[in-house]
């Protein structure tokens, strides 16, 4: 959630404020001692208004740099139209129990604390999870810092744990 956060920011200095796409290929670790140096790299505008950009750390005092996050910005005009969803839950959707889903995706390596556990409901229609998310409580402080609090869009997701394609 971050990491979308970091390109966004940038992009809208560069008048491209709109995030197409953003794959996160690896996961920022933070040392419990010393720094870490963050690198947001913006490239320059196709023929199709996109930028891309990407977001790279490094340990300090370390020699190399990791990629962590590699996406599209766009212009917010050049954004197609999302389809709107006229009725919640979808229709044909069946619901999907969201009991244990914390305690499953912790038992493959991502465990999240309570503001990050934001999954209130699912439902399920073919391959499609859609997850109802809010903000819990205790992460709702500070709020009008961020376009979209990086919990919450991290918890939008944590569908995928529902899905059927974790282990």
């Amino acid at each position: 959630a971050a990491f979308v956060e970091l390109a966004l920011q940038v992009g809208a200095e560069a008048g491209c404020g709109s995030l197409e796409e953003l794959t996160i290929g690896a996961p920022l670790v933070v040392p419990v001692a010393g720094g870490v140096r963050l690198q947001v790299l913006l490239g320059g505008v196709d023929e199709d208004g996109r930028r891309p950009v990407t977001i790279h750390s490094q340990l300090e005092d370390a020699a190399g740099w990791t990629q962590h996050a590699q996406g599209m910005l766009i212009a917010a005009s050049e954004l197609e139209p999302i389809e709107r969803m006229e009725q919640w839950p979808p229709a044909g959707a069946q619901p999907v129990s969201v009991d244990g889903l914390y305690e499953d995706l912790a038992q493959v390596g991502l465990g999240y604390g309570p503001v990050f556990q934001g999954v209130v409901a699912a439902w399920r229609a073919g391959g499609v999870v859609y997850a109802e998310v809010v903000l819990p409580e205790q992460g709702r402080v500070d709020v009008s810092r961020f376009g979209v609090h990086p919990a919450l869009l991290d918890a939008a997701l944590h569908g995928i744990g529902l899905g059927g394609l974790l282990p």
